[in-house]
């Protein structure tokens, strides 16, 4: 099989398979990073597939790191899939993108630690085609174009620019894609992807420039939000960056991610008072999010609740998030960051000795 082949050159080890049958399709499974000591890894893929009929071939990937799973969405909207609609099933975060006859179905959702009482969110990345007998005729449903656009322009320079973002030519992206919607009805996906180059390059400014933009065509849109207020965090605007954040927390499909971030602009203002007051409201919403109980301990620690914020540093010292992050390595970044925006604390050293030795006083 060409797909084993493929992915074995790439480090994935084959973990498991089933045979094609009249009643069932085919399968493989390839772990990547899998441990040795038992049956965890950093990521899955299954390839479900009929040796017949290649339109009933699917693919499912398997992330457990949120930037892994932020990565995952941005590079689907380079390359041009748009958004078809967004629910909430079961306890499920589920997102479908189209792009011609392909669906990309993104479904995030929190399952419980197999060694720990902490929980933590899986992201889920499943590829299919949709059967054209499924579309209906005159259907601007899954369009590369959108409804008006310049067919014989708009998508060959627009897939120039998805080709440069692919290949980390930012500066050339964004010079297709600015040609591209000149003159076309463009879609917000266009302008977030020349933000998000912008963004890569580092240039904030223009980031936000580009990312309201999208905004303006796209209201709704949660991802547009965050990289507005992530922009103008890396530029050091803070009190624009909590509050964009605070319109992002404000959306039915925010994170416990989204509170910690808010946090972390909240303190980098010296709002610390609001930032304890933040991450407690977003740890009701997210009772066992880790990261969330490290936002508390941050609060705390800024405010000079030094005893407070040790105890929780050290009462999580042996938890892994997302996937096989230790808790040190997240408090130490996170510390690292804070050193970054001109936030050096006397405790730092003191703190993650702690964790390590596992003292709380």
């Amino acid at each position: 099989m060409y797909v084993e082949e493929f992915l074995t050159a790439r480090k994935w080890e084959l973990t498991g398979s089933e045979e094609y049958s009249l009643f069932k399709l085919g399968s493989a499974t390839f772990a990547y990073e899998k441990s040795y000591l038992d049956d965890k890894a950093l990521s899955f893929l299954t390839f479900d597939y009929n040796p017949y009929n290649s339109n009933d071939n699917e693919i499912t990937i398997q992330i457990n790191r949120s930037s892994t799973y932020v990565q995952f969405v941005n590079r689907i909207k380079a390359l041009q899939y748009k958004l078809l609609n967004s629910t909430t099933e079961d306890d499920r975060l589920i997102k479908r993108y189209t792009k011609g006859n392909t669906i990309i179905r993104v479904v995030s959702k929190v399952t419980k630690d197999d060694y720990s009482t902490s929980t933590k969110t899986v992201y889920l990345f499943q590829i299919y085609k949709l059967a054209k007998r499924d579309i209906p005729p005159n259907s601007h449903y899954g369009n590369t174009v959108p409804p008006a656009a310049d067919t014989t322009v708009y998508p060959v320079i627009i897939d120039q620019g998805t080709a440069a973002f692919e290949r980390g030519d930012y500066s050339k992206a964004i010079e297709y894609y600015k040609k591209g919607i000149i003159g076309s009805s463009a879609d917000y996906t266009d302008y977030y992807n020349i933000g998000l180059c912008y963004w890569y390059l580092k240039d904030y400014t223009q980031a936000i420039e580009w990312f309201k933009k999208s905004e303006l065509k796209n209201n709704k849109d949660i991802d547009t939000k965050r990289m507005v207020a992530s922009s103008y965090f890396e530029s050091k605007q803070y009190t624009n960056a909590i509050l964009y954040q605070k319109k992002v927390i404000q959306n039915i499909n925010k994170s416990a991610e989204d509170f910690g971030k808010l946090t972390i602009y909240l303190i980098c203002a010296k709002r610390y008072t609001e930032a304890l007051t933040n991450s407690k409201q977003g740890e009701a919403v997210f009772p066992k999010d880790l990261k969330l109980k490290a936002s508390i301990a941050h609060a705390n620690l800024y405010l000079g609740n030094i005893n407070t914020s040790k105890i929780i540093y050290v009462k999580y010292r042996d938890e892994f998030l997302d996937g096989n992050e230790t808790w040190y390595s997240f408090i130490s970044g996170t510390f690292d960051l804070f050193r970054e925006h001109e936030l050096e604390n006397n405790h730092f050293d003191e703190i993650l000795s702690a964790i390590i030795n596992g003292e709380e006083s």
